[in-house]
């Protein structure tokens, strides 16, 4: 007691507001003050920062995985495309007669016509649609190709094309005998 007066802390603290707003912040402590249990709810900023991180990198991940898996279709849509051109030209070479070669006709990109010991001629594997604008044309040719005969065993015949027009170490050489057949 300080001059008359007399200091009431213990009754102040015990109203029945202070005790429904401890209930209300997790029991204990100060009135004032929120409790532990009133954080637990919740996640912290490191913990949300670093499952960012983590998705983040996840979706890095999956998207590069996706073009890859893209790239590797293509090149085998290629390879498929290029082994048809090649047996095309086979049925060519073994059933076409021979006189035809004097004469161009025009089917498809073959000529119809078999490939002379040493000739050679060019065609492309891809055709995407193009969606520059109305103007251009519908599709597009990429990825070009050179087929070749030589007489040498029988007949071999060559198709050469290139993966990735930026990298000389992407050429592929698909080859078939004529003999085998």
């Amino acid at each position: 007691m300080v001059a008359g007066f007399q200091f009431r802390s213990h009754a102040v603290s015990n109203t029945p507001i202070r005790r429904l707003v401890r209930r209300s912040l997790g029991g204990g402590g100060h009135a004032n003050m929120p409790t532990r249990t009133c954080f637990a709810a919740g996640f912290s900023l490191i913990e949300v920062l670093a499952s960012v991180v983590v998705l983040s990198i996840a979706a890095l991940s999956i998207t590069a995985v996706w073009a890859l898996a893209d790239q590797k279709a293509l090149y085998a849509r290629l390879d498929n495309r290029a082994t048809r051109i090649l047996n095309e030209y086979a049925e060519l070479q073994n059933f076409a007669p021979s006189d035809s070669a004097d004469s161009q006709s025009s089917f498809d990109e073959a000529g119809g016509v078999p490939l002379k010991p040493g000739e050679s001629r060019q065609g492309y594997l891809y055709h995407p649609r193009n969606s520059d604008g109305p103007n251009e044309p519908a599709f597009l040719n990429e990825f070009p190709y050179q087929i070749s005969f030589d007489n040498a065993g029988g007949g071999i015949l060559a198709l050469t094309y290139q993966r990735n027009p930026r990298d000389r170490a992407s050429k592929v050489v698909a080859t078939l005998n004529l003999n085998s057949q």
